[in-house]
């Protein structure tokens, strides 16, 4: 099997990006007696420093994926702020303990929503995951999932039960085939898949217990956890371009059944006594800087109903308002339909009393009331993008703009 494909399939068990199911997520239910709480390196299967012989299977795996680290290691889309790094990793820490020498971290400039991590312990945070989640205890969730993969081994097992199914897969078709039965190697390659699919969703939910209980046991507010599903759920149903594939194939449980599951086991936590922090303030100190760009990044995919949604929960958080104003109105803008200028026009103007609104909202301010005709209301709001902005790239042109509309109405 090839290198690409070997990566490929490791990754498959680790992408923590789930599907919508029908149903919204239940309340937090958490009234029977707890189970005992087990710590979550007490169930692991990998020991720290531990790696395999390279002339075995997994290794293998390893050797492929070593390749795909190295070019991940020098990639273009790495992010190379030395804080963001500095606080990823030292969370990633925080949660694997004993085994921190094990795992490194790639910050990736990818605007998706999703984490995965490599048996040989290479972890990907995308920056999607990181707009999208709110403190650090929601972050830490996702994180600690990933990690709890990587304690179970479980894209190693993937990997050899995928490797045994398709052996066994080949030996049918050859044999149906033989016996001029076709059609049934095209049954027996669903019934194979389907296998492989469940086997990852059993992996899924392991990876949630072992990372809720490093959550708990690090100590954060665990019902932070399901907040992160509840509010993907509704992002993705309120895509106009979204599609749930089929739950049988699907490698992840649907993002509804996986809150469900989560908010019971805060519930257990919480009646063991473990009541936990949020971590807001040292996440939005490191994060709240670069929020912007990775909301531009968001806008420019086009898929707007769902970058309304998120920016309705970013808003209700309450983190830096004006910011997310300001990007309403350029969804709105970007979007151009039957109404948007003037929505765009009022969320622009909203913004210009909320905190944390950029520079940036009166230069798009005076470009629409430009268009719109309002020529001196347009100066007044590029001539305040210069105050505020003196260095901009376009001050030439925005100079030139503002020169213009004092001729029209001189």
């Amino acid at each position: 099997m090839a290198a690409v494909a070997l990566a490929a399939l490791a990754m498959q068990g680790c992408a923590t990006t789930g599907q919508p199911g029908a149903g919204g997520p239940s309340p937090e239910v958490a009234t029977a007696p707890p189970k005992p709480w087990a710590k979550a390196f007490d169930l692991a299967e990998q020991k720290p420093g531990a790696a395999p012989s390279r002339d075995t299977l997994e290794g293998s795996l390893w050797m492929a994926i070593e390749k795909m680290e190295q070019d991940t290691r020098t990639s273009g889309a790495r992010i190379q702020d030395k804080q963001v790094n500095d606080y990823v990793q030292g969370l990633v820490c925080k949660l694997a303990g004993t085994y921190c020498p094990d795992v490194r971290v790639y910050v990736t400039h990818v605007p998706q929503f999703n984490a995965f991590m490599t048996p040989n312990g290479m972890m990907q945070v995308w920056t999607g995951l990181l707009l999208r989640t709110q403190n650090e205890a929601q972050l830490a969730t996702v994180l600690g999932h990933e990690i709890g993969h990587f304690l179970q081994r479980h894209s190693v097992k993937r990997y050899e039960d995928a490797i045994a199914k398709t052996n066994l897969l080949a030996v049918f078709q050859i044999a149906a085939a033989a016996g001029g039965m076709p059609v049934a190697g095209d049954a027996a390659t669903l019934v194979t898949m389907g296998s492989i699919a469940s086997f990852s969703r059993d992996n899924e939910r392991e990876a949630d217990d072992l990372g809720m209980r490093l959550l708990v046991e690090n100590g954060y507010d665990a019902r932070e956890a399901s907040k992160i599903w509840d509010n993907l759920i509704a992002e993705m149903k309120a895509d106009e371009n979204s599609s749930s594939p089929l739950f049988f194939l699907a490698s992840h449980p649907p993002s509804d059944e996986r809150s469900r599951t989560l908010k019971t086991m805060a519930g257990e936590a919480r009646l063991l006594g473990k009541q936990g922090e949020t971590g807001a303030e040292r996440y939005r100190r490191v994060f709240l800087p670069h929020r912007g760009e990775y909301l531009r990044d968001e806008l420019n995919q086009r898929r707007y109903g769902r970058f309304d949604k998120l920016l309705d929960q970013l808003i209700e958080d309450g983190a830096n308002v004006g910011e997310l104003l300001y990007f309403r109105g350029e969804l709105y803008r970007q979007r151009g339909k039957d109404g948007d200028l003037p929505k765009a026009l009022a969320a622009y103007e909203a913004a210009m009393t909320a905190e944390g609104a950029p520079p940036e909202l009166y230069r798009a301010l005076g470009l629409l009331r430009l268009k719109s005709g309002e020529t001196a209301a347009a100066r007044t709001s590029l001539e305040r993008f210069l105050e505020l902005r003196p260095d901009a790239p376009d001050r030439d042109m925005i100079r030139m703009m503002i020169d213009q509309t004092r001729q029209v109405t001189e």
